[in-house]
C-alpha cells in the first residue's frame, strides 16, 4: 500500500507570506476606525477600512481583497464592538464586494484584451464602488424591511462621496499601472 506524504502547497493565497500579509492587513483594518474615531477625524467621510480593502485587492489580488473584506469588519466588531451588527453585515457585503470585484473585473479584461487602457482600469473600480453600494442598500432594505433606500443614499454616498471620488481616481490609476505592462 502506497502512503501519501503531505504535498506542497501551491496555492500562493495560503502561503505562510500571504497569510502574514492578511493578518497585517486585519489588525490594520481593524485598528484605523477606532484611531480616526480617537483623533476625531470623520470616519464616515474618509472610510478608512474601504481603502485598505482596495488597496489589498489592488496590491495582492482579488482573493485577498476579497478575504479582508469578509474579516475585517467582522473582527472589528467582535474586538470593538463597531461597527453596529446591522451595519457590519452590510460593511461585510459592500467590502467583500470591493475586494472581489476591483481585481477581478480588472484581471479579466487583461487577459481578455490583452492591452489594459485606463478605461478598463476606471471601469474595474467603478463596477467594484457601485456594486459594493448597490448591495449595501439592498442588503439594508432587506434587513430594515423598508424600502425607503432614498433616505439610506444620503448616508451611504452623501457622506463618503469625497472618500468615493479619490478612491476611483486613485485606484483607477493604480491598476492601470498594475496592469499596463503585464502582457509584454
Amino acid at each position: 500500500m502506497k502512503t501519501r506524504t503531505l504535498e506542497k502547497i501551491s496555492d500562493p493565497f495560503l502561503s505562510l507570506g500571504n497569510i502574514l500579509i492578511l493578518i497585517f492587513s486585519t489588525a490594520l483594518a481593524v485598528s484605523l476606525s477606532p484611531l480616526f474615531h480617537i483623533l476625531n477625524l470623520p470616519v464616515f467621510a474618509i472610510l478608512p477600512m474601504h481603502f485598505l480593502i482596495f488597496l489589498m485587492s489592488f496590491g495582492f489580488g482579488w482573493k485577498n481583497g476579497l478575504f479582508l473584506g469578509l474579516v475585517a469588519p467582522l473582527i472589528s466588531f467582535l474586538t470593538t464592538g463597531m461597527p453596529v451588527l446591522p451595519i457590519m453585515i452590510l460593511m461585510t457585503i459592500e467590502l467583500a464586494s470591493y475586494g472581489f470585484f476591483a481585481d477581478f473585473i480588472a484581471q479579466s479584461l487583461n487577459k481578455k484584451t490583452g492591452k489594459f487602457t485606463l478605461f478598463y482600469s476606471f471601469f474595474s473600480v467603478f463596477v467594484a464602488l457601485f456594486a459594493g453600494k448597490f448591495l449595501y442598500l439592498v442588503g439594508f432594505a432587506i434587513i430594515s424591511k423598508s424600502y425607503a433606500v432614498f433616505s439610506l443614499i444620503k448616508t451611504a454616498f452623501a457622506a463618503g462621496i469625497i472618500s468615493i471620488s479619490v478612491q476611483l481616481v486613485l485606484f483607477s490609476f493604480l491598476f492601470f499601472l498594475k496592469y499596463k505592462n503585464s502582457n509584454g
